[in-house]
């Protein structure tokens, strides 16, 4: 590969002002996306007050953080006197099986237990808590811990071994164990590995368990490494997202009042979960005045930082005619790295993994009845929705705002657990969370919050290398056994 010389102008597709700065960074300063050439676009600092959508600007040399050897400087973009129209959104076909995406066969993998801690503050180390949901997991599964052959832990945060540490809690010494990594992902990504042991008849039982302990860990910002080029100029988790939601807003006429029914509606849906961190009730008004973390998110846009652990069980079919529920099947489920280059042309990775997925299980997103997905910030509730073929490009704020994604005729029931927003966010719990709603939802066992549906979808992503759109992203597709 041969280093090529990028154009030092472009005009501006995104921006927001930071308003929760990393350490050495100004108290408030502004990021976003400028467009240098058709199909290339890339984050940027701007050396002053961020200029308006498709206005012209040049790198140049500039200030961006200080550390404890001085300033350090790099590419800052500048505004100059000429403007261009800003281009249309990209337009995108809804998620689905197409002519090119390679299918593999249906996994038809059941699961036989679920738990969930509360999410919250419980003040408990990681591997206590993964001790507890897994064990839950293996009782809500009618089986004995003693049964269990294989044990797949995610973790985005919490310290190395953290499946060894819990083997002071459980009687799993000598089980074939793995620990995973990737991001917020990492507990759909153990359930990956689960279900690739279970196919593989390597194991008739493994138990995927996913922890983490924000905030006991001190909460606050994601930390990041400032060595990342992205991350360097300051870029943070949360400007990401609220440039992915100044770029909806202004390529589809969305006001803020979309984002903040986002949240009304998790929080509603929250008040029903008794394992939520989140539970009251709030309005439009009350997340739009809460704290700016970076225009136009607020903090009320933000997953709260939560500890917690969850816990699935997926067993061999000989084992699911023993176990204590009518079973759940695992009809699909895919797992990918992101791109570069994703995050605002409108082929996300997200429409490729749910491509795939949906393929593979046979079934079009028009059947989905309840989705729980990664609305880590508000933005992305609306963002996803429409990559997993669930609404059309443009739609979903003007959807939610009537009223739809509720379930029946108004599209796929949203986040019935509270979601990420109202339930909390320990990124290696998060992933087996939302498969453990799913599969009391088809069970019929989700008391207040329940809702009709015969097919659901898990969406999970998270990222801590910036210039990718994600680390990792994972979509399942699940149904009612046959």
């Amino acid at each position: 590969m041969h280093p090529q010389v990028l154009p030092r102008t472009g005009t501006v597709v995104a921006r927001t002002t930071v308003r929760v700065a990393p350490p050495g960074f100004p108290a408030q300063y502004q990021v976003g996306v400028v467009e240098l050439a058709p199909d290339l676009r890339v984050l940027a600092r701007f050396a002053d007050e961020a200029p308006g959508h498709g206005a012209t600007v040049t790198v140049r040399t500039g200030l961006l953080r200080e550390d404890e050897s001085g300033e350090v400087v790099g590419p800052v973009f500048v505004a100059e006197d000429s403007t261009v129209v800003t281009q249309e959104a990209t337009a995108a076909s809804p998620a689905g099986s197409s002519p090119g995406t390679p299918v593999a066969e249906p996994l038809r993998i059941a699961v036989a237990g679920v738990a969930t801690t509360a999410f919250g503050r419980p003040d408990l180390p990681a591997e206590r808590l993964a001790a507890e949901a897994a064990l839950a997991a293996v009782a809500d599964a009618g089986l004995r811990a003693d049964e269990v052959d294989a044990v797949v832990v995610g973790s985005a945060f919490a310290t190395a071994a953290l499946g060894q540490r819990m083997l002071r809690y459980v009687p799993w010494g000598g089980r074939r164990m793995v620990n995973v990594e990737n991001a917020c992902a990492s507990g759909t990504s153990a359930l990956a590995e689960a279900l690739a042991l279970v196919r593989a008849g390597l194991a008739e039982v493994v138990v995927a368990v996913g922890a983490d302990i924000p905030v006991r860990s001190g909460g606050g910002l994601i930390p990041l490494d400032q060595e990342d080029p992205v991350a360097g100029i300051g870029v943070t988790l949360p400007s990401l997202y609220a440039l992915v939601g100044d770029r909806y807003q202004s390529a589809y006429q969305v006001g803020e009042d979309a984002f903040a029914e986002v949240v009304v509606r998790s929080r509603q849906n929250g008040s029903r979960n008794p394992d939520a961190f989140r539970r009251d009730a709030v309005t439009r008004e009350d997340v739009l005045a809460s704290r700016l973390i970076a225009d136009p998110l607020t903090l009320f846009q933000c997953a709260p930082n939560a500890d917690g652990a969850s816990a699935v069980v997926v067993v061999a079919d000989h084992v699911r005619k023993r176990c204590a529920h009518p079973p759940v099947e695992i009809a699909g489920l895919a797992l990918r790295a992101g791109y570069a280059k994703d995050r605002f042309t409108g082929e996300s990775v997200v429409r490729r993994v749910a491509q795939a997925a949906y393929a593979q299980a046979g079934v079009h997103p028009e059947q989905v009845g309840v989705v729980e997905l990664h609305d880590a910030f508000a933005p992305a509730a609306l963002t996803n929705l429409e990559y997993l073929g669930l609404a059309e490009p443009g739609t979903a704020g003007h959807r939610l705002l009537a009223g739809d994604f509720r379930g029946g005729g108004t599209g796929p029931a949203l986040n019935p657990s509270g979601g990420l927003l109202s339930r909390g966010h320990p990124p290696g719990a998060t992933g087996l969370a939302q498969v453990s709603e799913l599969v009391r939802q088809l069970r019929g066992e989700a008391g207040d919050r329940q809702v009709d549906a015969e097919v659901a979808v898990v969406h999970t992503m998270g990222g801590t290398v910036l210039e990718l759109e994600t680390n990792a992203c994972v979509v399942g597709v699940l149904r009612r056994g046959r």
